[in-house]
């Protein structure tokens, strides 16, 4: 939760992915949302890795580093805690939801 609400105090759009999506369906919906930055788990950060389309410019994961990607912990202790949050339209998006496309 904590990155849900840090994302919407920067202004950004956090956009939830399922965490089976192999390279093409990660790099397909990444592509669609032209994400900028892709924050996820070890796991995710391994499927990440192996895709075949570029990546967002930034890449965090969480906990730990893997090799190549920026650590969030890291991170978060260098962010000033004093960010003022942008003032942003009432029509502009929240959250953008992938499903895993189970339901039908």
């Amino acid at each position: 939760m904590f990155c849900l609400f840090g994302l919407w105090k920067i202004g950004a759009v956090p956009v939830t992915l399922s965490s089976l999506y192999g390279p093409d369906e990660l790099g397909r919906s990444l592509g669609k949302v032209n994400a900028v930055a892709l924050v996820s788990d070890r796991a995710g950060l391994a499927t990440a890795a192996s895709l075949r389309s570029p990546l967002p410019k930034a890449v965090v994961g969480s906990p730990g580093n893997m090799s190549g990607f920026a650590d969030l912990d890291e991170l978060a202790a260098a962010c000033d805690a004093a960010l003022i949050a942008p003032d942003l339209p009432g029509d502009r998006d929240a959250v953008v939801l992938f499903t895993g496309g189970t339901t039908g």
